[in-house]
């Protein structure tokens, strides 16, 4: 955080943390409701992997300090930027090795 608050590129990350955990949550309640993967959860895949893609783009150049320390609340938590990437790719290859879906990541 700057002496001024959060640069716009910090809220943006912050925004696509949200996001990603927001397409996350739907996925699961729809996996879970229908027990199978659903046109709706085709697009959720989708939108969830273009959207890890962004913060992964978004958050390329913050230095390892800044991935460490640029802290988001999600559900009433504090969590860090590095453990929200690294949360969600195991989400997803979690989710890829149940379901036989691939999400379209191009970081890993």
């Amino acid at each position: 955080m700057g002496f001024f608050g959060d640069s716009t590129q910090e809220r943006e990350v912050k925004a696509l943390i949200h996001e990603a955990h927001d397409i996350m949550q739907k996925l699961i309640q729809d996996y879970r409701k229908n027990e199978e993967v659903t046109f709706s959860g085709k697009s959720y895949i989708f939108r969830m992997g273009d959207t890890v893609n962004k913060l992964f783009e978004k958050s390329s150049n913050m230095s390892t300090s800044k991935n460490m320390t640029l802290q988001v609340v999600v559900d009433g938590q504090p969590l860090s930027l590095m453990a929200a990437k690294m949360a969600f790719i195991h989400f997803i290859r979690d989710f890829e090795r149940m379901t036989g879906e691939n999400f379209s990541l191009k970081y890993s």
